[in-house]
């Protein structure tokens, strides 16, 4: 038979060549213990057996497959045995589900808010949820956070030409951080004022009345409290104008 690959398969990264001599190594000595499987005459698992298979004389048994996930299929036999990084795991598993994914939670939103048999135009929020709940399935099935699958969305759909490259641990995702509106400062309520004033009032003429039961200050400090309290009788008087004016 031909060794074609299936392109998902193709998409995985080739194995360093430290890791590729070993396996070399290994089916030299031991021979093929598993066989490499296949769907229609193309190989979703298997590519580099075969490869060495091809390089030793050695011949090849295969196994078809009978499911019918070939992406869940390839993706299970090598997601986690390859060592893969989270960003490669988020990028490949996107690449791999994103459309059928994508599709999967259209329909979800249509059904949900217009009746399974009603067609309509995608509107900002129905997109919204859909980029979200695809974002959501990639992270499960990757075992990635949602800000990775997210972050592997964006690539996919604004750099294509990124996206083999972050597979094969060239280029990182950037996970964009939301950016955090300033806090805002503390502000009265305009209707709280009038009553706010009225409470600095009676507290300064407390004050006013607290320094008159005293005995007429001789030192520095004391006619310095004096002057202080001048000022915030002052105040006192424009607060009570300022209330009677509104």
């Amino acid at each position: 038979m031909s060794d074609r690959i299936h392109p998902a398969a193709n998409w995985l990264p080739e194995l360093p060549e430290s890791e590729y001599q070993q396996l070399r190594d290994d089916i030299k000595a031991r021979g093929l213990r598993e066989p490499i499987l296949i769907k229609s005459g193309h190989v979703i698992d298997g590519r580099h057996r075969l490869r060495v298979c091809r390089e030793l004389g050695i011949q090849p048994t295969f196994q078809e497959y009978d499911g019918s996930d070939i992406i869940g299929e390839i993706w299970s036999r090598n997601g986690l045995r390859r060592h893969l990084s989270a960003d490669q795991r988020a990028m490949y598993v996107a690449k791999m589900r994103s459309g059928s994914l994508s599709n999967e939670a259209k329909k979800r939103v249509q059904a949900h808010q217009f009746g399974a048999n009603r067609e309509t135009k995608p509107t900002a929020s129905t997109e919204s949820v859909r980029a979200g709940r695809t974002a959501d399935k990639i992270a499960a099935q990757a075992k990635v956070s949602r800000d990775k699958a997210t972050a592997a969305l964006h690539v996919l759909k604004t750099e294509p030409d990124s996206v083999n490259d972050v597979i094969a641990g060239k280029k990182p995702l950037i996970t964009k951080k939301p950016k955090r509106k300033p806090k805002e400062p503390r502000r009265h309520n305009p209707k709280d004022v009038p009553g706010w004033q009225n409470k600095v009032a009676r507290g300064i003429e407390f004050a006013i009345a607290e320094i008159n039961f005293m005995k007429p200050p001789q030192s520095d400090f004391g006619k310095q409290l004096i002057g202080y309290a001048n000022e915030l009788k002052a105040e006192g008087e424009r607060l009570r104008m300022v209330k009677s004016n509104k």
